[in-house]
């Protein structure tokens, strides 16, 4: 006769099924600053649902000086009380075999399972029901603190444990002072935009221009993009009050140049006055870190009073380009639109 074989069946397909890609992720830390050179370490646990096992991952920082590792716990099942030492082979086995007849293998010899599982190794393994913010869980003599979970995860403990209470434990450590980052005062050599380049680079490299307005607000057929208005000192010398000049502001990079007219018996030679260049306002510190205000399109209109270097103009008139571009566009250049137009 042949014996009944009592197998066990484990039934772990409909398991499998019904959980299957289902991952419960929980962040947690690794307390290490009790051993020499340890420190606070992140770590990211997926427990698969489809299978009861568990995965850690270390979140490596950067400039860390640590390895990226793939992973700091190969998916496994985990086991809450860490063995003292390594077992035989075939001590840890999910069946018992009994060799009730025969001797070796081949030689007719009968085996059969047992059922009661004689002489093996019970271990007691971490469910997802062992999981919960604020938990300590034993990873191979390492103990890992749960801090935070996924919406996922939130979601499977509040249906199937009914769990409300999700409060988050602070693991990770306040975002060092933000340093504010030290502009070197200008030093005088050029603009302060090539002042500012050598500093950002071993090598220095010329500044940025915007080039979508250059292309915009650069000359194009008869629209030259140039405003020009007429100026004369702020003096009580009565030789420099009827001398005249032309102020021209070049919208495609936002230099300014003057023109003195040449007037006959002035005794005053015309021509350049200022070099076409951007000109800062007055009033303002020459070596400091911070970019200077330069003058803009909304800053010249009649009657406005300029300061270039130190050479004080009103502005007394406009040529006609400059009142139809002020016109069409009134937004920037407000002032001139309001002072024309009496608003």
């Amino acid at each position: 006769m042949k014996p009944l074989r009592p197998y066990e069946r484990f039934d772990t397909l409909r398991q499998f099924l019904e959980h299957d890609k289902h991952v419960l992720r929980f962040y947690g830390v690794w307390d290490d600053t009790e051993n020499m050179f340890g420190d606070v370490r992140e770590l990211v646990l997926h427990y698969f649902l489809a299978d009861d096992t568990i995965e850690i991952k270390e979140v490596t920082p950067m400039n860390s000086g640590r390895d990226a590792v793939p992973l700091f716990l190969n998916r496994q099942k985990l086991p809450k009380y860490a063995p003292v030492g390594l077992y035989q082979p075939g001590t840890i086995t999910s069946r018992t075999v009994l060799n009730v007849f025969g001797g070796l293998v081949g030689n007719k010899g009968r085996f059969i399972l047992d059922n009661c599982k004689t002489g093996a190794v019970h271990q007691e393994f971490y469910k997802d029901c062992d999981l919960r913010i604020g938990s300590v869980i034993n990873v191979w003599g390492r103990r890992i603190v749960l801090c935070d979970c996924d919406e996922f995860t939130k979601e499977y403990y509040r249906t199937k444990y009914g769990v409300k209470d999700f409060i988050p434990v602070p693991y990770k450590a306040p975002p060092p002072p933000k340093v504010e980052k030290q502009i070197p005062p200008y030093n005088g050599f050029g603009s302060e935009e090539d002042s500012l380049c050598s500093c950002t680079g071993l090598l220095p490299k010329p500044p940025q221009k915007d080039f979508k307005k250059f292309m915009e607000k650069d000359r194009q057929g008869l629209e030259s993009n140039i405003l020009r208005f007429l100026a004369q000192f702020i003096t009580t010398d009565p030789i420099d009050k009827e001398r005249k000049f032309i102020i021209s502001y070049f919208l495609s990079d936002d230099t300014i140049s003057v023109f003195e007219p040449p007037q006959r018996n002035t005794g005053i030679l015309g021509g350049k006055f200022l070099e076409r260049l951007r000109v800062p306002k007055p009033g303002q510190e020459l070596f400091k870190s911070e970019m200077s205000e330069y003058y803009m399109a909304q800053d010249l209109y009649i009657g406005a009073k300029v300061c270039f270097h130190g050479h004080v103009f009103l502005v007394v008139d406009a040529d006609e380009y400059s009142f139809n571009y002020m016109e069409k566009h009134a937004n920037e250049a407000s002032c001139a639109f309001q002072s024309l137009f009496g608003l």
